[in-house]
């Protein structure tokens, strides 16, 4: 099984930049970063959806109490592309 997981923030932040998509696993819950069109989405199975306007607004966006760029160092990534 292929590894994942992220090195850094900035391995992460240039993989969301260049159009990689990532599902990662984190306390129970399924959850998705997916580009569309010129906006970043976050999403939660298919009730929560968080929509931002760059990498850096979404990394810092809170997810049960920690930032999401946190959450993805330590969170099971289950598939990413690029």
């Amino acid at each position: 099984m292929p590894d994942f997981q992220f090195e850094s923030i900035s391995e992460m932040k240039q993989s969301i930049l260049w159009g990689g998509e990532v599902c990662f696993a984190y306390q129970g819950s399924d959850y998705g970063i997916f580009r569309a069109k010129n906006k970043i989405i976050l999403n939660c199975g298919e009730m929560d959806e968080w929509t931002f306007e760059n990498v850096d607004a979404l990394l810092n966006h809170p997810l049960n109490g920690e930032l999401l760029k946190d959450v993805l160092m330590k969170a099971e990534i289950t598939w990413r592309n690029i």
